[in-house]
Formats: C-alpha cells, sequence, structure tokens
C-alpha cells in the first residue's frame, strides 16, 4: 500500500474497509464496479479523484491499462483525493459522521416527499 499509486477497491458488500484503505494510503481507488455508487456520491466528485466504472471482465488486462494511464492524470486525482480526504475519515481526523447523518437526512426527506409527507425541521 505504502508504494502504491492505484489501489483496487473491489465491491464486496458495499465499498467497506477496501476504499478506506484506498484513501488513507493516499492512493487513487479503482473502483471496479458501475453498478453502485460509492460513499458520499452527493458530496463527492469521484470522476476526479478515483478511476470509476471498469469492468470486470477488464480486470485481467489492468495492468496495461494502468499502464497507458498519463502521470498527470494520476497527479490529479492524488491531488483531489488529498484534498476531500477528510470528508472520508471519521472522528477525530474527519467529518464522515456529519456526512453520513446528512446523507440520511436527505434521503429520508426523499423517501417521505414520495409519499406525500413533509418533514418539518
Amino acid at each position: 500500500w505504502a508504494d502504491a499509486r492505484v489501489c483496487l477497491a473491489p465491491l464486496g458488500v458495499g465499498w467497506g474497509i477496501r476504499l478506506l484503505w484506498s484513501v488513507l494510503a493516499g492512493c487513487v481507488p479503482l473502483l471496479a464496479s458501475s453498478e453502485v455508487s460509492p460513499w458520499f456520491d452527493r458530496v463527492l466528485p469521484w470522476e476526479g479523484m478515483a478511476l470509476l466504472g471498469v469492468d470486470q471482465r477488464e480486470l485481467p488486462r489492468l495492468p496495461a491499462l494502468l499502464a497507458r494511464l498519463p502521470e498527470e492524470t494520476l497527479v490529479q486525482k492524488q491531488k483531489a483525493l488529498w484534498h476531500y480526504r477528510r470528508t472520508l475519515l471519521w472522528p477525530p481526523a474527519g467529518i464522515a459522521y456529519n456526512v453520513t447523518l446528512r446523507e440520511i437526512c436527505v434521503r429520508a426527506e426523499g423517501l417521505a416527499r414520495g409519499r406525500g409527507a413533509r418533514w418539518k425541521w
């Protein structure tokens, strides 16, 4: 992890710990699924800080695909990942707890609207 520039964060039950390990290592996460959105997708610009939508059938060719990735792309994604890192970390170093609560409220409010209910905050 310490020397890696790109870290595979395969889908398990959600993104889980593999995505967090990538973030902590400062490693650009490669999210090998287009079926599930990554954490806080309403808040974070994942397209600017991760490699997204890599088809799982392409994984055997991954070394060749990564070798063609421009250096500047990796540098930009690592900088963006560092910039938003606190959003993904839990206290005391990060604000993931606060963002999680906000996301729950936004989703609950959307569900309530769909049922005709009104939230009063």
